[in-house]
């Protein structure tokens, strides 16, 4: 029924001034059953006070039920349930409070502590890296391949080299993963170069002495005399 509508909503508060909140908030906290039960009749109640009435509402119930004896809210009549339930929240907001307080309080205690002891051993400089396990292995790589370039075994160390070169840049060692690198690559175009002119300056050897041993060659040279 919209008069019933009308009386619960009367008491609610549009705002707390114990909890400084909203009356909602109390109204929120109270459970239905606890309003359903709160005694009102028409004659106690009236109409004047029910923010939900509009006058044609207003003149169906006077039509209805005559003139009330007074006019108030739920609220008035009832103030010692919403009295009840208003200071249960604001014991939780207390409490809520104090939480907040030792919160804050173990925070300062924190802050105000004195600092660690000076023992403790100091960061190790950001500057200085140590030297790549990649880089070192590559160089060496790079110099056993020169030493054994006349061999296949020269070759797979420049392979090796190489390798280790693109494993150091990819360990942020750019510089040296780069120069070894190029180095193994300059190194095996190099041996490579010495390694086939001395092929080719053995097989010119050998077929020029070939030549000067050939009869026909020594006949040459002795009609020349």
């Amino acid at each position: 029924m919209l008069y019933d509508l009308a009386a619960y909503e009367s008491f609610m508060l549009d705002y707390s001034p114990r909890l400084r909140q909203p009356g909602y908030n109390v109204m929120e906290s109270i459970p239905g059953n606890v309003i359903t039960a709160l005694e009102y009749s028409y004659a106690r109640l009236g109409y004047k006070k029910l923010r939900l009435l509009n006058k044609t509402d207003v003149k169906w119930l006077v039509e209805a039920w005559g003139e009330p004896q007074k006019h108030t809210t739920l609220n008035a009549l009832h103030k010692a349930v919403w009295d009840r339930f208003e200071a249960t929240l604001l014991g939780r907001a207390a409490k809520e409070s104090d939480l907040s307080n030792l919160h804050y309080s173990s925070i300062i205690s924190i802050m105000e502590s004195p600092p660690l002891p000076s023992y403790y051993p100091p960061p190790l400089p950001t500057s200085i890296k140590p030297k790549s396990s990649a880089a070192k292995a590559g160089w060496i790589c790079i110099v056993i391949g020169v030493l054994t370039f006349w061999t296949l075994i020269g070759m797979v160390f420049f392979s090796v080299a190489m390798v280790l070169g693109v494993v150091a840049m990819c360990n942020n060692r750019v510089g040296e993963g780069l120069a070894i690198l190029v180095s193994a690559i300059g190194s095996l175009a190099l041996c490579g170069v010495l390694l086939m002119t001395l092929v080719f300056g053995t097989v010119l050897g050998g077929m020029a002495d070939a030549m000067a041993k050939s009869p026909k060659t020594q006949v040459q040279r002795l009609q020349h005399r």
